[in-house]
């Protein structure tokens, strides 16, 4: 026997909602945004009129003129080392410079 669920309805911004994600894991969903904007409270997380990318460039930048390691440490468990490839590879593939 098939029971049917009445449907959960939540409400919400949409940074409220991430916080809970661990919840909806695997589940399906029907996303239905509102016509009414919320009045924003708090200052954006960077410059109005800036993007993301633009925003971290520097960082970034800092980042690739780190030197890099010659080897790795003689302790490194060959699991970390191909997931550390990886990883890296997924990242080349997006664009990155790693």
């Amino acid at each position: 026997m098939i029971e049917e669920m009445e449907p959960k309805a939540m409400e919400g911004t949409w940074e409220e909602l991430l916080e809970r994600s661990h919840e909806f894991t695997g589940r399906r969903f029907r996303l239905l945004p509102l016509d009414e904007p919320e009045v924003r409270t708090t200052a954006p997380a960077y410059p109005e009129g800036e993007t993301l990318d633009k925003v971290l460039a520097p960082f970034l930048q800092q980042m690739n003129d780190l030197p890099l390691p010659e080897e790795p440490p003689a302790h490194t468990d060959p699991h970390e080392q191909e997931i550390s490839r990886l990883v890296a590879e997924k990242f080349r593939k997006q664009g990155f410079d790693v």
